[in-house]
This record gives C-alpha cells, structure tokens and sequence, in this order.
C-alpha cells in the first residue's frame, strides 16, 4: 500500500473503529505520515516507542489517595475533552509486560486505571520479522485486533515529497529517479500470516462501509487473509454480473439504477440480465391483483426502469406490459410510452 491509499485506509479505519498496525521497514516514513494526518486533521499527536518503554512508563506511577493507592496517568497521557491520535510504534519490539498493557489499550481503550479519551484513535506500527530486526511474536489474539497493513512508498511519492518540502537535494533525488532499487526497502513479502475470524469479518464490513473499490481488496487482506480476500473478491465479481431483481426495481428503483445503466449502457451491455429483470417483472406484474394493488411510486419505479432501458429492448418490454389493462392505463398516461403503444398498433 502507497502513501496516498494509506491515508486514506487510515482515515477510514478511525470512521469505524478499527486500529490499523502498518508493518514496512525503518526509514520508510510510518511515523511522519501518521503525525503528518494529525495535523491534516488538527489533532493532538502522542508518539511511543514501545521498544524502549516499560510498563511503568504506560500506566504511571503509584500514589496515596484516601488511603489507598492509586495511579498516576504519566505526563504522556491524553488529557479529557481533546482529539489526537496515539502512535503505538516498534509493537512487536516490546517487552510480554508491555504487549499485555496494549492488549487491554487496543481492546478496550483502556490502560489499567485510565481511559483513553474518546476522542483518540490509536494507529500501531511494527518492523516485519527476519533477520535485519529482533522482534518478538505477537499474540494471535492480538493480531486479529487489527487491520494489518503492508506499507511500501511508491518512488515517485518519496521524489515529490523531497522537492515539496526541500528536504532532499535535487542530485539525490535525480540519482533515485534513474536508479529507483538505491532507494531501498522495496519487498514486497508478506509479513504474516493473517486468518478470518468471526471479528475479523464484522471489522471489514465497517472498514468497506463508504471506502472506495479499488481499496477493497487490499484491506480484506490486512483483515482475513489473502485467500479469503481473493475469495470475497471472486464473489463481488459474480454478484455484480447478476440480474437486477423485479422486486428491487419496483420497491426501490434508485438503489438499482446504476446496475441498471451499466448493463444498458456500459462497456459490456448484458441485454441477456436486462431481458431477465424484464421477463420476472411481467410474470409479477401478471398475477392476478398485482398490478392493480402497485403504488404510486412502485409506477414510477417501474417507468424508470423502462426509460433506462436500451430502445429496442424497451419497446419489446412495453408492449407486453401493455397486456395487462391496469399497466396499460398507466403507461397511456406517461407520454413517451403512449407514442411506443401508438407505434406497436400501427
């Protein structure tokens, strides 16, 4: 995933309440894309390296209160009423003490005695494991709380990142341009292995919630796995090469409409699924009742649908509708079908 679909998959996963844990290599820019989204969003911005804290540094120190002890929230610690984002960094380089106080913190937005503000959203980071880092396992269980993201700059974001800010001198800049491996950190490699969970699953419908297609299946992987995600995706490809339902057309045409245009109008024109679509609706619309017992809208859906239609499939479809006396008064009414009703009786 590039910087660009990061931030993106970032924001969305704070809309549904999914912590995200980017893996990738030192040096690629995990923390300044984090904190460079805090500012974008005026929040607060708290950094931790994980790897050089105890668990006294996360849940402060103890004091007298009353009698009895108490906590301390440490000076890093959110304050009530604000909004930010917490960077849990270096996760998997952290001590089994420390990990089991992130459990409860990704879990529960709690850290023993405080509570996270409910303004806050944590993101997580980790280096992948192999011979370059000393890393720790992390918990399975731990690991099904997150959306995992494989995160790689693309060169040409970095090269345009070092001319807008200044930060890198044009010769270095050229030199990677022409020689883009220099760069570094280019693998690819899976970092985990992921499984589907129950959890897992109910995360990736909020996370798809709103977030653009050509994001889908890079987030079912963070979520349940690359061959679940393939298989999600093979069932998109065969759900949206399935016939519009007559049901659907009259009780909610909009919701169907673009379906509709795409199989009419599209690259690939299905007439075969719109003939379907058109063939049930007769056979409804036939039964004895039906169609006198249609609502308001359920015509005006029906007239939509018919208006979407290629013309000579429309034509087709209107005189047979035009069998059935109750829709045949109907489409008299509506001046572009009348003119077709007036063709097919000539």
């Amino acid at each position: 995933m590039n910087t660009a679909h990061l931030t993106k998959v970032l924001k969305q996963c704070f809309k549904a309440g999914v912590t995200p844990l980017v893996w990738g290599p030192h040096g690629i820019g995990k923390s300044q894309i984090v904190q460079s989204l805090a500012n974008e969003l005026e929040f607060g911005f708290v950094d931790l390296r994980l790897g050089q804290m105890e668990v006294g540094d996360l849940i402060g120190l103890p004091a007298k209160e009353d009698g009895r002890t108490v906590w301390l929230k440490p000076g890093w610690f959110p304050r009530e009423k604000t909004e930010g984002i917490l960077f849990l960094d270096e996760l998997n380089r952290a001590r089994l003490d420390v990990l089991q106080a992130i459990f409860q913190l990704v879990l529960e937005g709690r850290l023993h005695t405080h509570l996270l503000p409910a303004g806050w959203k944590i993101v997580c980071a980790a280096n992948p494991s192999g011979s370059e880092y000393f890393v720790n396992e992390l918990d399975p269980a731990l690991l099904d709380r997150f959306l995992h993201i494989q995160f790689r700059p693309e060169v040409s974001e970095w090269i345009g990142w070092g001319k807008e800010t200044g930060k890198i001198r044009s010769e270095v800049s050229d030199l990677i341009a022409r020689y883009p491996h220099l760069l570094g950190h280019q693998t690819s490699d899976p970092v985990i292995e992921i499984l589907p969970s129950p959890r897992s699953w109910e995360m990736l419908s909020r996370v798809l919630e709103g977030l653009e297609d050509e994001l889908w299946f890079e987030c079912a992987m963070g979520l349940v796995g690359r061959e679940a995600a393939v298989a999600f995706l093979e069932s998109l490809k065969r759900e949206s090469e399935t016939p519009v339902r007559a049901e659907a057309v009259l009780s909610g045409y909009p919701k169907v409409k673009a379906k509709v245009r795409k199989y009419s109008q599209g690259k690939k024109v299905r007439l075969d699924l719109l003939r379907i679509t058109g063939d049930e609706l007769l056979r409804i619309l036939a039964k004895e009742g039906k169609a006198k017992e249609m609502s308001e809208s359920e015509k005006k859906h029906l007239a939509a649908f018919l208006d979407d239609l290629p013309v000579d499939l429309a034509f087709a479809l209107v005189k047979e509708l035009a069998k059935i006396p109750e829709i045949n008064k109907f489409l008299l009414t509506q001046e572009k079908f009348a003119e077709k009703l007036a063709q097919a009786a000539q």
